[in-house]
């Protein structure tokens, strides 16, 4: 997900049976404004992700956790990522959580917006078809997302070539010449 739309998280958009998050809004910063809820990027933007039950048991945590750090009660219908003193977390405060992490863990900093990256990355390589790796992004077209990500699907060009070879190879026959001779000829061939 992008930054502005884990942000824009509210619990109810967690199916937790279902497994599902349901992406409808994001969180983002407006000169004059201030932190303001509005639709996200795209009208394709707006989709269900999948879950594993890793990332809902993570999710229950911070949950738990959320409550103890902002010494607030759980509000059901609240914002999923919050500031330690229980107000809508900007992207600068998300980035910086996310540098300290880096450093904690001996990690070389990255972009916040590269782990987007490297889901669209390890799910194409992964053999994962591009069309649900373009909705689990909620990218326009999967021309995006080809454009982006096309050179990781593996074997790509070995399957495009192998096929290509099937398609306009020509198949040999035989053929019976009038002086008696017999020659190979390709389907595409003139005699």
């Amino acid at each position: 997900m992008r930054m502005g739309e884990l942000l824009g998280l509210k619990w109810p958009d967690i199916d937790w049976a279902g497994s599902t998050v349901r992406v409808k809004r994001q969180l983002q910063y407006v000169h004059g404004q201030g932190l303001i809820l509005n639709q996200p990027k795209t009208t394709s933007s707006i989709r269900t992700v999948q879950l594993g039950p890793q990332t809902l048991r993570k999710l229950m945590d911070h949950r738990k956790k959320q409550e103890f750090e902002t010494g607030l009660e759980f509000q059901p219908d609240g914002l999923v990522f919050l500031s330690k003193r229980g107000h809508p977390m900007g992207q600068k405060g998300l980035r910086m959580d996310f540098k300290k992490l880096l450093k904690r863990a001996g990690l070389a900093e990255i972009r916040f917006h590269d782990l987007r990256h490297t889901a669209a990355s390890l799910m194409l390589s992964s053999g994962m078809p591009v069309i649900k790796v373009v909705r689990q992004l909620g990218h326009a077209r999967a021309s995006t997302t080809l454009d982006i990500y096309g050179h990781l699907i593996p074997g790509l060009e070995a399957e495009s070539a192998a096929k290509l070879d099937e398609l306009v190879t020509p198949i040999a026959t035989e053929l019976q010449l009038v002086n008696g001779d017999s020659a190979q000829v390709g389907q595409n061939s003139r005699i």
